[in-house]
């Protein structure tokens, strides 16, 4: 149904993935007080009940958070595309909001396989970097890895994964986590691929990067387009 003015969506989402973080974030402080609970039986139960309403609160914003995902499809008539590729964007075709759509669900998975899933990424940051990306002086005549650089950097600009803590478990080093995520994902928009192969293809980029954290990292430090266009290319037919 085309209505004649439709309500932007995205902030409600956004407002209840932070509350689902939030919620999550403090399920797992709760549950590991519980398991280290060892002051008295009143301790542990208090510990059991607090682990036990904040499971219910996640699982409520969880709920919320699919019905404003389905409420945006139904009202905009878009779902991320994980097929698209950065080359099919050259130029001035025109970029909906699937792409901010896509960025979001690529690096939330890409932190959830690292070991990171702590931070959280923000689709409305994601949506901002794309429209600055969109309006960068000679976006017409780039190359993919110039497409793909000029787009990464945007998304660190605009903070795009946001949080201080970095789980310890994660593969690696905290201050190489964002490059890492970013790095992984405009690698894998570079590549060709079918909707069977895009999640390996993903994970895949997403192994390439950590691999490499150490280098990723510093061309970010150093907003070194040129050096991050370099491995760009370098990599994109390892994926």
């Amino acid at each position: 149904m085309n209505l004649p003015f439709q309500p932007d969506p995205l902030p409600l989402r956004e407002g209840l993935r932070r509350l689902r973080h939030v919620v999550r974030r403090g399920g797992e402080t709760a549950r590991e007080v519980a398991g280290g609970a060892m002051g008295g039986r009143e301790m542990c139960i208090a510990s059991r009940l607090a682990t036990a309403v904040i499971a219910e609160m996640e699982r409520i914003a969880e709920e919320f958070d699919r019905m404003a995902s389905r409420a945006a499809r139904q009202a905009f008539g878009h779902e991320e595309d994980l097929t698209t590729t950065l080359d099919e964007l050259h130029g001035n075709a025109p970029i909906g909001p699937s792409l901010a759509s896509t960025l979001y669900t690529a690096l939330t998975l890409v932190l959830k396989h690292i070991g990171s899933d702590t931070l959280f990424v923000s689709e409305l940051a994601a949506r901002e970097a794309v429209k600055r990306w969109q309006v960068l002086p000679g976006r017409r005549r780039a190359s993919g890895g110039q497409l793909a650089a000029g787009l990464a950097m945007q998304l660190v600009d605009r903070q795009v994964i946001r949080g201080a803590h970095v789980d310890p478990r994660c593969v690696v080093s905290a201050p190489s986590v964002r490059p890492v995520a970013i790095f992984a994902v405009m690698l894998w928009l570079l590549v060709a691929r079918s909707p069977e192969e895009s999640e390996a293809a993903l994970i895949s980029a997403a192994d390439i990067a950590a691999a490499i954290a150490e280098r990723v990292a510093l061309v970010f430090a150093e907003r070194d387009e040129t050096g991050l266009i370099a491995l760009l290319e370098k990599y994109r037919n390892n994926v």
